[in-house]
């Protein structure tokens, strides 16, 4: 019977020893993020700031690391009030333009930092406050009415 006991303990032991060998490996749709988001958009001389242009952003992304990660992203600007003024981030928009629903849009390849988990200890999970920078390249179309006018890219 001693015999016995003392080869249960050892079998169980071998078992418990195998159960302690844990192995994680990152699947491609890990840490994928997607955005929705939307806003207005008007000249920044404020000479005629309402009625405003409306936009949409749409943002898919991966963490890569809990620092780095990269994202692309696409907005379109809708609405008809043209303001012919230039403003930097909105196509320029003139009044001739204002037939198309889409006046403008914008596609983005960025890279994004997470500055908190890059300069503090990662804490395994998300933080209640983070900071992030996100920085990139990207191109802006605005379109027009008929073929007659040339867009800008």
């Amino acid at each position: 019977m001693k015999k016995f006991l003392i080869l249960m303990t050892v079998l169980f032991s071998a078992i418990s020893m195998n159960a302690q060998i844990a192995t994680e490996n990152a699947k491609l749709l890990d840490n994928i993020y997607v955005t929705v988001s939307g806003g207005v958009a008007t000249p920044l001389d404020f000479n005629k700031p309402f009625p405003v242009n409306p936009l949409g952003t749409l943002t898919i992304g991966k963490e890569f690391s809990p620092v780095w990660g990269a994202e692309v992203e696409g907005t379109a600007w809708f609405g008809s009030h043209a303001t012919g003024t230039h403003v930097i981030g909105v196509p320029h928009f003139d009044s001739e333009l204002s037939h198309n629903a889409i006046r403008g849009s914008y596609v983005g390849f960025n890279g994004t930092v997470n500055l908190s988990n890059l300069f503090d200890v990662y804490i395994g999970g998300p933080r209640t406050f983070e900071v992030k920078t996100i920085a990139g390249i990207g191109w802006i179309h605005t379109y027009s009415p008929n073929a007659s006018k040339s867009s800008d890219n």
